[in-house]
């Protein structure tokens, strides 16, 4: 499972791009979802991306295309992340590029594996790209251009947020916010938007933040809403406090009436 948060304001603004030459980036992952979400964001910032299943692939490609930079999957079949390095720096002109492991384990002895096998850098999964963006710069001495998102500053008023929704949109948008998938969501959104007017103003901040794949924030916006309404559905009330006022009070009525 990869969950980002690519784009996350690293300075004042969005990172939407960088200066200088366009870099090459290859990255080399057994699992198609993981290498997807990577080589969308780094795509969308100006990277030239290439993918590799295994070692074996991305030693081929690395040698037939050479990268500016490797993001590396530790544990893969065929041949791991750890040999395929150990083989690059092995080839003169695959021994300078450098190398980000993107490893499940978090352990410190993997992570020393790792740097030993001749890597630069280990990131442990899944992939923060709160990480990973300025792991990069600092290797590939990039400067990242940034641009101000106004739209993320004039946040919607709580209460448009939490108009209630249907309760099979909210498990949905839940399990493709813990899954990580951004663009799910955002088309997921855009449904929403069209479903009924009250629930835009909750669609637009949905889909600016799985835009930017701010994905720890849609998850939170989205339990959030899934509290309130859990809240709501349990008092049997979807009009505010003064609803939930008769119904209590219609309770301790049919009580009263029961001694």
């Amino acid at each position: 499972m990869v969950n980002v948060d690519a784009m996350a304001p690293l300075h004042e603004g969005m990172a939407i791009g960088y200066d200088g030459p366009r870099k090459k980036v290859l990255v080399v992952d057994d699992v198609v979802e993981n290498r997807a979400i990577i080589v969308d964001v780094l795509g969308q910032l100006g990277f030239e991306m290439m993918e590799a299943r295994n070692g074996v692939e991305g030693l081929e490609k690395a040698q037939a295309w050479q990268p500016d930079l490797i993001l590396m999957d530790s544990v893969m079949p065929e041949m791991d992340g750890l040999e395929a390095t150990r083989q690059m720096r092995r080839l003169p002109l695959l021994q300078q590029v450098s190398i980000i492991a993107i490893s499940a384990s978090v352990l410190e002895s993997d992570a020393k594996q790792c740097l030993a096998a001749g890597m630069n850098a280990f990131l442990p999964k899944p992939v923060d790209f709160n990480r990973l963006l300025p792991q990069i710069a600092e290797l590939l001495q990039l400067k990242w251009r940034y641009e101000l998102q106004q739209s993320a500053l004039s946040q919607p008023e709580e209460s448009e947020l939490l108009i209630a929704l249907p309760e099979k949109e909210m498990k949905t948008l839940h399990h493709l916010a813990r899954m990580g998938k951004m663009q799910d969501i955002v088309s997921q959104a855009n449904r929403i938007a069209e479903l009924d007017e009250r629930y835009r103003a909750f669609a637009n901040q949905l889909r600016t933040l799985a835009s930017a794949y701010q994905s720890k924030a849609v998850l939170r916006l989205v339990e959030r809403h899934m509290h309130h309404e859990g809240i709501v559905n349990l008092l049997g009330c979807k009009d505010g406090s003064g609803e939930i006022e008769r119904q209590m009070s219609s309770i301790k009525e049919r009580s009263s009436g029961d001694y």
